[in-house]
């Protein structure tokens, strides 16, 4: 699966196998990321992908030194059982 950003729609994407997309929806003010809205098409569902796609967008959000805050409770869920993420996420 690739990740890319697609900053014009403010989404974190995996460009999923089967031509479909994951995304997390994004807000950015500086270096702070809101992240509203997670993704997964029902078909791709159960396997993970998910999961995988909160941690790259973190670490993305990491790369640039920033801060995040998830409205999404998946994304905050995931984001608490990331050893550097569980005290940062807001």
């Amino acid at each position: 699966m690739e990740f890319s950003i697609d900053e014009k729609t403010q989404r974190f994407l995996f460009h999923l196998p089967n031509g479909e997309f994951a995304y997390i929806n994004y807000r950015r003010t500086g270096d702070h990321f809101d992240l509203p809205y997670s993704y997964v098409p029902p078909s791709q569902r159960g396997q993970g992908i998910g999961r995988e796609l909160v941690k790259r967008t973190l670490d993305y959000i990491d790369e640039k030194n920033g801060t995040a805050a998830a409205q999404c409770g998946y994304i905050y869920t995931v984001a608490k059982r990331i050893d550097n993420w569980k005290d940062r996420i807001q």
